[in-house]
């Protein structure tokens, strides 16, 4: 990197941290808003910065890691108000930043993912418009009973039912909230979306929710890839891990200098 600073955005609710990247080599001008995983309840700009640093490098453009509330401290929807006014923030700043406003994008992963989709569609009803979305191995909502659930539950996935329950009821509070577009973009109007990637692991349960995503942005006639890592885990090794990430990086590489 040739630098690496912190800020913090101040936000509606509260004031934010913010992690921004800059690499040796800026190449294509392009700004990659990153939201961590951790299932809502835990992961920071400290545990999202291996994988920033790597993107910010292999894509060359800025990329700005958003420290967003975590539950049950502050349940649903503070870190959509986060992760909002975060992009809002860097929206408005794209110049300062390395970029401009037509290059900015949202990246994230798991709940971070989640939260990706989400201000990528309360971007779109500000009028702002976001050059692409990554969502990978996202949440998109509560499934506790498709194949990719019943078929990779308690098989050293990483994530099964009772967790992934437990985890959404620290963060949303109350269930109701799970029929929410705010937490299941599924539920939003998906048209007018930018152009999406989106990445599943074979043996996560939140596979087949990801992919089901994939289907109905495609049918709201938005562009998507969409990549399944075979056999990889939602807790992914370092293998998968390093494959995703460069999965990432080269989108993103592709969608800034128009190859996609």
């Amino acid at each position: 990197m040739l630098r690496v600073w912190d800020a913090y955005v101040d936000g509606r609710e509260a004031r934010i941290p913010v992690r921004i990247y800059y690499p040796v080599e800026n190449r294509v001008r392009g700004i990659a808003v990153y939201y961590h995983g951790g299932g809502f309840v835990s992961g920071s700009i400290e545990s999202a910065d291996e994988r920033c640093r790597y993107i910010a490098g292999n894509c060359g453009c800025t990329v700005v890691s958003v420290g967003y509330r975590l539950a049950p401290e502050h349940r649903f929807p503070a870190a959509v108000v986060d992760a909002f006014d975060a992009l809002k923030w860097v929206y408005e700043r794209a110049e300062e930043l390395g970029g401009d406003k037509d290059s900015v994008c949202v990246v994230g992963v798991s709940a971070g993912g989640n939260l990706a989709a989400v201000a990528s569609i309360l971007a779109r009803d500000s009028g702002i418009k976001l050059r692409c979305q990554v969502l990978a191995i996202p949440v998109i909502g509560l499934d506790l009973y498709s194949e990719s659930v019943r078929m990779y539950s308690g098989k050293d996935s990483g994530l099964d039912p009772e967790l992934l329950l437990n985890i959404l009821l620290q963060y949303l509070g109350d269930l109701r909230e799970a029929l929410n577009p705010l937490f299941t973009p599924m539920l939003a109007n998906l048209s007018n979306l930018p152009q999406t990637l989106i990445i599943t692991a074979e043996k996560d349960v939140l596979r087949d929710q990801g992919e089901t995503y994939a289907k109905r942005l495609m049918d709201s006639g938005v562009p998507v890839i969409s990549i399944r890592i075979n056999n990889a885990a939602h807790v992914m090794n370092d293998y998968h891990k390093k494959f995703m990430n460069m999965v990432i990086a080269a989108y993103l590489r592709s969608v800034f200098t128009n190859q996609i």
